[in-house]
């Protein structure tokens, strides 16, 4: 058989058949959700579970003041937490100095957690499940009656998706995610993903059923609970003030090929990681789409999935 792929870039093409390189068309560029993206036939590839070793005691929720809509559970004068509770969730004290030089520089705030100006914010994770999933099948292309080389092609583009299952919204900054564990040996990007451009050509004139460009996502997904911190983290003091409701929050980010320095900023753009591949057209639809013509062996092998018909 004559089939091959070629591409604008190196990157894993897991096809059945002799793999080329060459430049491809220009494609269009279509904006879709990571979600749909994802469908209903999903392959989980690798998949997790986290939870923080040190948690905050019981809050009393008779003890609250709001923010922005947010309601924080007050820990009058602050709690002590171990120096292991900090660290398993990034969060940086300032060890440097002394309560009493504290309150030297800053005598209205003679004790610790008095003075709400003072107070650092942070995000964590709680508790969360993650997996790596490969998406459904995606046509990237129009489909061509061979022989020849597809070159009507399009580039899907898409970014992250933060969804609030329940509890307050904490409008969570993108810079702060990365605290949330996310990373796990892998690329993403909280920018956009892009599939990159590659030509699909057939030459078998034995098997001449119409054919179109795919491709399946790699998708990091983490559910889990999620809360915001106030602290007084002021001359090594690391004491908790308050703490907001818990937030069921679940985060879709696209995986890329590329490295997370160059993938972070919500500007930046990256090639998508997935399955780069192709499928056939067979049966009454391929003859209405290649008509008058001996479309020659249905190849078993290589049906394109119902739901692209």
């Amino acid at each position: 058989m004559s089939f091959s792929i070629r591409l604008q870039v190196s990157i894993l093409i897991l096809a059945l058949y002799p793999l080329g390189i060459q430049a491809a068309s220009v494609p269009k560029l279509k904006q879709v959700s990571v979600l749909d993206l994802l469908g209903n036939s999903t392959k989980i590839i690798e998949s997790g579970n986290v939870t923080q070793k040190h948690s905050l005691p019981e809050i009393d929720e008779s003890n609250f003041h709001v923010t922005d809509g947010i309601k924080f559970y007050n820990y009058p004068g602050g709690i002590d937490v171990p120096s292991e509770f900090w660290e398993e969730r990034s969060i940086v004290k300032n060890d440097t100095g002394s309560d009493l030089e504290a309150r030297y520089y800053t005598p209205q705030c003679l004790e610790a957690c008095s003075c709400s100006s003072e107070w650092t914010t942070s995000y964590s994770w709680e508790t969360v499940s993650y997996s790596t999933v490969a998406g459904n099948l995606h046509k990237i292309s129009d489909p061509l009656c061979p022989p020849g080389s597809i070159s009507n092609s399009y580039t899907l583009s898409y970014s992250y998706q933060l969804s609030v299952q329940a509890g307050p919204d904490l409008k969570i900054p993108i810079k702060y995610l990365d605290k949330f564990g996310l990373r796990a040996g892998f690329s993403y990007t909280w920018g956009h993903a892009q599939t990159t451009a590659y030509t699909v050509s057939w030459t078998d004139s034995t098997h001449l059923h119409p054919f179109i460009e795919t491709f399946r996502p790699n998708v990091f997904i983490a559910s889990g609970i999620a809360r915001m911190i106030k602290s007084d983290l002021r001359y090594g003091s690391g004491k908790v003030c308050s703490t907001s409701a818990p937030s069921h929050i679940n985060v879709h980010l696209p995986l890329v090929y590329g490295s997370n320095d160059d993938c972070q900023s919500s500007g930046s753009t990256c090639g998508a990681s997935g399955n780069y591949d192709s499928c056939f057209f067979v049966g009454n639809y391929a003859k209405a789409l290649c008509p008058n013509r001996n479309l020659g062996p249905t190849p078993y092998d290589r049906e394109c999935p119902s739901y692209l018909y």
